[in-house]
């Protein structure tokens, strides 16, 4: 799903930063988050399809920001992170995000 592009100035193969140091910022550089930390984990719950609450990722995942983990997400995939306004049995407003996959 992530593969790693050459950068359109120089060619050289580089997620951050290239030779020619102009930032190259797709989805297809490489993968952005540290593998296992808060942001990787909430992410790969959402690629497999499921939705994440702020509670869930609180409860489940142990992130302490979610709304921060969420915004990091959002800058990499775009639009393809959905948000759902819901209201829970006592009224209290909540937001569920899906990951569009496929």
């Amino acid at each position: 799903m992530w593969l790693r592009q050459p950068c359109g100035d120089c060619g050289r193969e580089k997620f951050t930063r290239c030779r020619c140091k102009r930032k190259v910022k797709t989805m297809k550089d490489g993968y952005p988050w540290k593998r296992g930390g808060q942001t990787d984990r909430l992410f790969m719950h959402l690629c497999t399809g499921k939705t994440l609450t702020r509670y869930e990722a609180v409860m489940m995942f142990r992130v302490q920001n979610p709304t921060a983990r969420i915004s990091e997400i959002r800058a990499e995939v775009g639009d393809a992170l959905k948000v759902t306004t819901k209201r829970d049995p006592n009224g209290q407003r909540y937001a569920e995000y899906r990951l569009l996959v496929g």
